[in-house]
C-alpha cells in the first residue's frame, strides 16, 4: 500500500492495473490513472528488467501478490482500491474480484474505497459486499448518472455507496433533478458525494454546476467532500456516518 496526497485517502493500493476505457464517457485520452501508468516505463539495470511493461501499457492484469499486503499494516487506514483500474472491467474474471473482496474481509482494520464506470457488471448475487467496503461510481457529466442509478438499484447496504464525480466536466442538471438521481423512489439513497476538478491541465468546474449537487445533497442530507482543486474559496468536506 502506498501513502497518498489524495484529500479524503490515506493511502491506495492497486491489485488491479490497466483498462480497456469502454462504457467511458471520458475515454483513455482524457484518463489521468492512464497518464500516471505512462509514468512508469519499464528499464533494464544489471540485466535486470525493473518495472511492469503491462502497467506502462495500461493493459489490464492482476498482481497477486498485493492480495497479501493490507493484512500486514495493523495501523488502520482509508485505502482507494484499483484507483489505477476499474474492478468491474469485463477483463477481470469472478474468481479475481472474489479473492479481492476476501481481501478486504480479512484486513477489517482498514476502510476501502472501490469505485466503478461499468457497475452494470456488478452482481450482487455472487459476492458478499465486505462491510468495510466503500463503493462508489464515476461519474462526469451528465451522460454518467446512469451509473448512480445502477449503483443504488443494487442496494448494497449495509456498506457506504457515493459517487465521486470528479473531474466534473459540465453540468449534471438541476438540484430537483439531482435529487431524484440521488434518492430514487423507493429506492437506496447515497451516502456520500465527491466532487472535484481537473490538473495537468487544470480544468474547473463552473461553481454553479458544484452549487446544484449541493442543495440536492444538502437536502438530502447528504455529506459532500470537494476536493481542492474545485477552485472555491470555501470548501465543504464532510466525510460519511458509518
Amino acid at each position: 500500500m502506498n501513502p497518498t496526497k489524495i484529500d479524503y485517502l490515506t493511502h491506495t493500493h492497486n491489485v488491479f492495473v490497466g483498462c480497456t476505457g469502454k462504457k467511458c464517457a471520458v475515454g483513455l485520452k482524457r484518463c489521468w490513472a492512464k497518464k500516471q501508468a505512462k509514468r512508469k516505463k519499464p528499464y533494464v539495470r544489471d540485466g535486470k528488467t525493473h518495472g511492469c511493461q503491462k502497467c506502462y501499457l495500461f493493459t489490464p492484469h492482476v498482481h497477486d501478490k498485493r492480495f497479501l499486503e493490507p493484512s500486514t499494516v495493523k495501523k488502520p487506514c482509508r485505502v482507494g482500491l484499483n484507483f489505477m483500474s476499474d474492478t468491474f472491467e469485463a477483463a477481470f474474471n469472478q474468481a479475481d474480484i472474489a479473492k479481492l473482496f476476501l481481501m478486504i474481509e480479512e484486513a477489517r482494520q482498514h476502510t476501502f474505497l472501490m469505485k466503478t464506470k461499468q457497475p452494470q457488471n456488478i452482481q450482487n448475487n455472487f459476492w458478499v459486499f465486505p462491510r468495510n467496503l466503500w463503493l462508489g461510481v464515476s461519474v462526469n457529466c451528465k451522460a454518467d448518472l446512469w451509473r448512480i442509478d445502477k449503483l443504488l438499484a443494487l442496494r448494497p447496504a449495509p456498506i457506504i455507496s457515493y459517487a465521486s464525480i470528479e473531474p466534473l466536466y459540465s453540468s449534471l442538471g438541476t438540484a430537483e433533478e439531482l435529487m431524484a438521481r440521488f434518492y430514487p423512489y423507493l429506492g437506496h439513497k447515497l451516502d456520500w458525494i465527491i466532487i472535484g476538478g481537473q490538473t495537468k491541465p487544470t480544468l474547473k468546474p463552473e461553481i454553479t454546476w458544484v452549487r446544484e449537487i449541493e442543495v440536492a445533497a444538502e437536502k438530502l442530507g447528504i455529506p459532500v467532500f470537494e476536493k481542492n482543486n474545485i477552485g472555491k474559496l470555501t470548501l465543504i468536506q464532510q466525510l460519511p456516518k458509518v
